[in-house]
């Protein structure tokens, strides 16, 4: 409880200044809000960022994790992160809803595949339209009837449960886009080939105001950099970064897959890149040049032309 923590500080140290700090994790921002909301300055951390020792990381307790951030906060060596506003907050959870709700429909997709397959049926001997179609789905509920199989009827099931969801996001998503604060943004990354719905509305709500990023920060914070190991005058690229906002990446990624079909000059930039690389590594190139040009239709509140590539870089 924070302020319980606030009284037990103001009861033992009276008329002292509090700095907080603490690990970003599963718990949010709530508790840098009310730490704030009380007179706390707070600053919220990247757990990688915390100077640490090797035997700290070998034996981790909450004493020894506290004392560490203590001594690293009145030393100036913690760095906070940028804490999003509420509704931003808010935003990104609906939108990275739409992930965990497709995600959890593919992979009981796949595990009805491997049960028919340990019972020896082939989704490919069952007439049906390609796809996880309504009619695939209810001839499939018409067999596991016939045979008595209650393990696949649970299974259908849950999928039909899981879809009436992802249903739901999407809707959800459809009238977040037209809300004012988001629709004209929206509309302006939506000019740019290879943008979509989605693409747009995780680029907006996981960056929030661009203006904060050079284009170097931006493709940095969208983990689309490598990583390095320097020693005396060797300089080693690695492959990408773990850092880097997840969300973001995978969005731009796909969306650069599908730009390179619908746009000339992305087309020829990956083919030039092709030449000199695989194809897995210039699409990170071409995902940089995208996240250039939601950029900068953002910061010049434009629609993306030809004439938006000299700004883009």
């Amino acid at each position: 409880s924070a302020k319980k923590l606030h009284a037990f500080l103001q009861r033992t140290y009276p008329g002292c200044r509090i700095q907080c700090a603490y690990e970003a994790g599963y718990c949010g921002f709530w508790v840098y809000d009310q730490l704030e909301e009380l007179g706390m300055t707070t600053t919220v951390v990247h757990p990688a960022d915390v100077p640490t020792t090797d035997k700290e990381r070998r034996f981790k307790e909450d004493v020894r994790d506290s004392r560490k951030l203590a001594i690293a906060l009145r030393a100036g060596l913690l760095k906070g992160i940028y804490v999003p506003p509420l509704q931003q907050r808010l935003d990104r959870s609906l939108v990275r809803q739409r992930y965990r709700t497709h995600g959890n429909t593919q992979r009981t997709q796949r595990r009805i595949r491997g049960h028919l397959h340990f019972h020896g049926v082939a989704l490919e001997d069952i007439k049906a339209k390609r796809g996880w179609t309504n009619a695939r789905i209810t001839m499939l509920e018409g067999l596991a009837e016939r045979t008595g199989d209650a393990g696949l009827t649970l299974l259908l099931s849950t999928l039909r449960q899981q879809q009436q969801m992802d249903r739901e996001v999407l809707k959800q998503l459809s009238q977040l886009c037209q809300e004012d604060r988001l629709a004209m943004e929206v509309h302006l990354l939506r000019s740019i080939p290879g943008v979509g719905l989605l693409t747009a509305l995780v680029f907006l709500v996981e960056v929030g105001d661009v203006r904060r990023f050079t284009w170097d920060q931006l493709h940095a914070y969208c983990g689309l950099i490598p990583g390095s190991r320097s020693a005396g005058e060797t300089d080693i690229k690695t492959r990408m970064t773990k850092r880097g906002n997840t969300y973001l990446r995978t969005a731009l990624v796909l969306s650069s897959w599908m730009a390179i079909r619908l746009d000339a000059a992305m087309l020829k930039a990956y083919e030039r890149l092709c030449k000199r690389m695989k194809g897995q590594k210039a699409i990170i190139r071409i995902a940089k040049k995208q996240a250039n040009r939601m950029r900068s239709v953002l910061i010049n509140q434009k629609r993306f032309t030809p004439q938006t590539l000299e700004l883009c870089g």
